[in-house]
């Protein structure tokens, strides 16, 4: 189940309709996984360009928010310095960048929202690329569209055992870039 703030729906939609009327909001071409290779395998995709063959999908330890608890922390690391070595290379600066969190299926104790783990993740991962690119003079600030998030259930069913490393695999954030074209 796909949930969304309404202020945030809100904003990706000005966000879209503005992308739309400048044009720089495209159906990409090959969006979809081939069947042998994984979500974290894909490649980013912007506008009919491919980044850098770098995971976009960080996974977090059990009940962990901080990017420093991200399990596949060189990846994440690897792919910051790649999106920053290929903007440079290619003279080019992010106008936007999206983020999904998925949140797994383990009941949210009473009282604590469902997808506080998910909102957390996603704002850190957010917060800590979006300092990176500032660092590097490397967003588009005349063209910004922002920052989008949005969160998913995960998929692997409930089954009793909130310890089980199986949950794991639902606990991620992926981060996807839009470039000017």
């Amino acid at each position: 189940m796909l949930k969304i703030l309404n202020e945030e729906r809100e904003r990706i939609l000005k966000m879209h309709i503005n992308a739309t009327k400048r044009n720089y909001l495209f159906e990409a071409e090959g969006t979809e996984p081939e069947a042998d290779v994984s979500m974290s395998q894909q490649f980013t995709k912007t506008h009919h360009e491919v980044l850098p063959n770098l995971k976009n999908q960080f996974f977090f330890e059990k009940g962990k928010t901080d990017v420093n608890s991200i399990t596949n922390k060189n990846e994440f690391d690897e792919f910051v310095k790649g999106i920053i070595n290929y903007l440079k290379s290619k003279n080019k600066k992010i106008m936007g960048f999206g983020t999904v969190a998925s949140e797994s299926l383990i009941p949210a104790a009473k009282g604590v929202d469902r997808w506080g783990y998910a909102k957390k993740r996603l704002s850190n991962i957010r917060d800590y690329i979006k300092s990176e690119l500032e660092k590097n003079n490397l967003i588009d600030d005349s063209n910004f569209t922002g920052f989008s998030g949005r969160y998913e259930e995960g998929k692997i069913p409930y089954e009793g055992n909130p310890d089980d490393p199986k949950y794991l695999q639902d606990q991620w954030v992926k981060v996807n870039f839009q470039l000017p074209k």
